[in-house]
C-alpha cells in the first residue's frame, strides 16, 4: 500500500527538504501553499488560508476524495515575531496563534477526525526552542506563546492516540539554516545552526520502526 504525506507549506524552505525526503522515501506527497502561490500545475499541491477553518475543510474534502488514508502529516506553516514582554499586545499574541498554532490545528484536527481508528497516522509539528527555554523566549514573548500551544495539543494527541495508533512529535530546531535567515544574521555562527534537510532525515526517521519506539516524543535539535 502507498504511504501518503502531507506537507504544510510545500513551498517553504523546511517544507521542500521534507517533499523531497519522502518522495525519495517513496512516499506520495501532498501539499498545501498558500493562496495565490504557484502549484505547477501538480493536482496533488492545494491552495488555501490555513488560517481559516472553512478553507481547511475543503483541503480536507479534497483529500478524502482522492485517498483512503494519510500516514504522516508535517505541518511546516507559522511565522515570527521579535515582541518583548514589555512591548507585547493581546493583538500580536493572537496574530502569532493564528499563524503558529491556528495553522497546525486545523489540519491535524481534521486528519484526526478522519483517521482515528481506522489506522496509523503520525503528526510533526515545528516547535521553538524559547519554549523549552524561557530565558530565550522573552524578547520574542507572542510567538514563544503561540508555539507553546503546540506542546500542549502533541500531549493531547498523544494521550488519545495510545489505543488508536496515533502520535504527534514536535520537532525543536534551533535556528534553521536557510538563506532569509543568513541574510538576516549576516554576523552569526552558522556552524550551530540545523539545516532543513538534518530536520526532514530526523522526521522521517522517526516514522520509522527504531524512531516510533522513541518514547521521547520532543526532539530537540540544537
Amino acid at each position: 500500500m502507498t504511504k501518503n504525506c502531507l506537507i504544510t507549506g510545500i513551498h517553504g524552505n523546511l517544507g521542500q527538504a521534507v517533499a523531497k525526503t519522502f518522495t525519495d522515501a517513496s512516499y506520495s506527497v501532498w501539499g498545501t501553499a498558500r493562496p495565490g502561490e504557484s502549484t505547477d500545475a501538480n493536482p496533488q499541491i492545494m491552495t488555501g488560508d490555513l488560517t481559516r477553518q472553512d478553507a481547511v475543510g475543503d483541503m480536507m474534502m479534497t483529500l478524502k476524495r482522492k485517498l483512503d488514508h494519510m500516514d504522516v502529516v508535517v505541518c511546516t506553516v507559522g511565522g515570527f515575531s521579535a515582541r518583548d514582554i514589555a512591548d507585547v499586545q493581546i493583538d500580536d499574541v493572537q496574530r502569532m496563534i493564528e499563524l503558529n498554532f491556528h495553522t497546525a490545528f486545523y489540519i491535524s484536527k481534521g486528519i484526526y477526525d478522519w483517521m482515528h481508528g481506522r489506522g496509523p497516522v503520525h503528526f510533526f509539528f515545528i516547535g521553538a526552542k524559547p519554549v523549552l527555554e524561557p530565558d530565550t523566549g522573552t524578547g520574542a514573548s507572542s510567538y514563544t506563546l503561540s508555539k507553546s500551544l503546540l506542546f500542549h495539543w502533541a500531549d493531547l494527541l498523544n494521550a488519545k492516540g495510545k489505543t488508536e495508533q496515533i502520535r504527534a512529535t514536535v520537532i525543536v530546531p534551533g535556528i534553521i539554516d536557510t538563506p532569509q535567515n543568513r541574510l538576516a544574521m549576516p554576523d552569526a555562527d552558522t556552524s550551530k545552526w540545523v539545516t532543513p534537510e538534518a530536520i526532514a532525515e530526523t522526521i522521517l526517521f522517526t516514522t520509522h520502526s527504531a524512531g516510533e519506539r522513541m518514547a521521547n516524543r520532543v526532539i530537540r535539535m540544537y
